[in-house]
């Protein structure tokens, strides 16, 4: 199983700490019909990219110990079928598909002008495993869905009126807000650090500086071989 880089500080990371103790199959219970709201809205936006595919993908999150199982296939209709099930991503997860990331990372793929999948990819810390052709389509559904955080939220729980939109907004102001907030934090807890760290690595700098100066002075003992030689 591919490790991507350990998940950032962020509210996502305190929201995992918080929801481990709670049983899954009552967070299961309490999730079934907000994702099949999801499932029912999503199915369309992503049928461009999903038509003819069927299997399972797993979208993980590095930090929650929840994950959204996604079953990809074909209604009687002939259209793209779509249903989203919870699952507890700190046990094996059977899945054609695996896509694990940061939820902040999960969130902005949704909209593609919010973040950049290939530089995730390639930094890992966004890790693509199984059925290739899948979980690209997937991703690449997502990104051109270009859902925002708060439509997501509004998609789960519709509102009459434009009260879900304005909702939705309003949660997507405050994760942005916390996130500055818990990245402001992490700055603050590793600033001693990486001072301590950057005079180690001036420190280690100068001996090497010295080392060298040393070799260079010091004059050169020819072999033994040549020295009973002369």
């Amino acid at each position: 199983m591919s490790q991507g880089t350990p998940p950032p500080f962020s509210p996502f990371l305190i929201l995992g700490i918080v929801l481990k103790p709670l049983p899954f199959a009552l967070a299961r219970r309490a999730a079934r019909p907000l994702l099949d709201n999801v499932a029912r809205d999503l199915a369309p936006r992503l049928a461009g990219r999903l038509a003819g595919l069927t299997g399972r993908v797993a979208v993980m999150p590095t930090d929650l110990p929840y994950g959204t199982l996604f079953y990809v296939g074909t209604g009687s209709d002939g259209q793209t079928a779509l249903s989203i099930d919870l699952i507890d991503t700190r046990h094996p997860v059977e899945a054609e598909a695996r896509v694990r990331a940061p939820t902040s990372v999960l969130l902005e793929l949704t909209h593609a002008q919010g973040h950049d999948g290939d530089a995730s990819f390639f930094s890992r810390s966004l890790i693509m495993e199984g059925d290739t052709s899948l979980s690209m389509a997937f991703r690449y559904g997502l990104e051109e869905a270009e859902l925002t955080s708060g439509e997501l939220a509004a998609m789960a729980a519709p509102l009459p009126g434009d009260l879900g939109r304005r909702l939705g907004q309003a949660l997507e102001g405050l994760i942005d807000a916390a996130s500055a907030d818990a990245s402001r934090v992490q700055e603050a807890l590793l600033a001693p650090l990486s001072g301590r760290l950057n005079r180690l690595e001036k420190a280690a700098n100068r001996l090497r500086e010295d080392v060298d100066q040393v070799l260079k002075s010091s004059p050169r003992r020819r072999p033994a071989s040549q020295a009973s030689g002369a």
